[in-house]
Order: C-alpha cells, then structure tokens, then sequence
C-alpha cells in the first residue's frame, strides 16, 4: 500500500541523513586532529573501538548503494 511505501522511504530517508550526518562529523574530527584517532573519537565523546567500528562501517559501505536501488525498484513497483 502507499502507507507502507511512504513509512518505508521515510525510513530510508532518516536512515541516509544520519549515516552522512555521522560521516562529516567523524570527517571534521579527523581533520581537527590530523587524523588522530585516537584524539578524535575523545573530541567525539566516544571510544576509539566505536569510532574504529564507524570508519569500518563507512568504509565498506557498498551496500548503501544497492539499498538505495531497492527503494527505488519498490517505488517503481507501486506506480
């Protein structure tokens, strides 16, 4: 149904805006601190296993991209 389709976007929605919301900070700290990590996940407020385990996450995240295709397929599917 529309509501389903509209709950599932929104999701997404919020889903990518936090990702890259967490990405520029993680970035912005790293250049504050010459990409000291360990520096950083302090300016950060969290432990340097969390912010490895955000940097891993990012870095790999390949599968965003195909995620994005999936809504876009369901979408397509509902018109």
């Amino acid at each position: 149904s529309s509501l389903n389709l509209i709950a599932n976007l929104r999701k997404y929605l919020i889903k990518t805006i936090k990702k890259d919301f967490e990405k520029e900070v993680i970035a912005e700290a790293l250049e504050k601190t010459e990409n000291n990590r360990t520096k950083a996940a302090e300016l950060l407020g969290v432990s340097r296993t969390m912010l490895y385990k955000k940097l891993k996450e990012y870095d790999s995240d390949t599968g965003g991209e195909n995620e994005k295709k999936e809504v876009v397929v369901s979408f397509e599917n509902q018109l």
